[in-house]
C-alpha cells in the first residue's frame, strides 16, 4: 500500500469533510495540525532521542509556532479557540476527551510497530522544511484578510502536494 495514502486520507480528506459537512472553520482544522506537531515533536524527542535529528527539532518547533501564529490570525481569542475544538460534541460527547489520548496513543503504537517490525518511516526534513513554507504562505495571505474558506482550501491543496511529492524515508533493518 501506498504510504502516502493513509496521510492523505487523515490529513485531508477528514478537514474536507469537516469544512463541507460540519462547517470546521480553518482555525479549528489547524487545531489537529497543532496538536498532530506537537505529539510528534514531543514523543520524538523523548522516544527516540537515540537518532533525532536537532535540526528537525528546530523546524518543528518552527512549525508548531507558525501554526499557532495562524491560529491566533484566524480565531477571535487562542484559548476560546482551543476550548471550542476540545469540546466539540458531534456524537455527544466533546471530543477533546477521545481525541488528545487517541493521537497520543497511535504516535506510540507507530513508534512501537517500527520497532518490532524494523521498518520505520522518518519524515524527511524537506517535509518539514515545505509545511513550514506553506504555513508562511498562509501566514502571509492570513495578515491579507482573506477569508477563511480559502485559506482552508490553500491549506488542503498545497499539504497534498506536500505529502504526494516529498516522501518519508523508510529504513528496513
Amino acid at each position: 500500500m501506498n504510504a502516502a495514502l493513509p496521510r492523505l486520507l487523515s490529513e485531508l480528506l477528514l478537514p474536507l469533510l469537516g469544512i463541507i459537512f460540519w462547517h470546521w472553520g480553518f482555525a479549528f482544522i489547524l487545531w489537529f495540525v497543532a496538536i498532530d506537531v506537537f505529539t510528534q515533536l514531543a514523543l520524538g524527542i523523548f522516544l527516540r532521542n537515540d537518532r533525532w535529528d536537532w535540526l528537525k527539532v528546530l523546524v518543528q518547533c518552527m512549525e508548531l509556532i507558525l501554526v499557532w501564529l495562524l491560529i491566533s490570525l484566524n480565531s477571535v481569542q487562542i484559548w476560546a479557540s482551543f476550548v471550542a475544538f476540545f469540546m466539540y460534541s458531534d456524537a455527544g460527547i466533546p471530543q477533546g476527551y477521545l481525541l488528545l489520548p487517541l493521537m497520543i496513543f497511535s504516535e506510540v503504537i507507530r513508534l512501537r510497530t517500527e520497532r518490532k517490525t524494523g521498518v520505520k518511516i522518518i519524515p524527511i526534513l524537506g517535509q518539514h522544511l515545505a509545511r513550514v513554507f506553506v504555513l508562511g504562505i498562509l501566514v502571509v495571505l492570513s495578515i491579507t484578510g482573506l477569508k477563511e474558506i480559502y485559506l482552508s482550501c490553500i491549506f488542503l491543496a498545497l499539504s497534498g502536494i506536500v505529502i504526494l511529492s516529498i516522501k518519508p524515508k523508510v529504513i528496513r533493518n
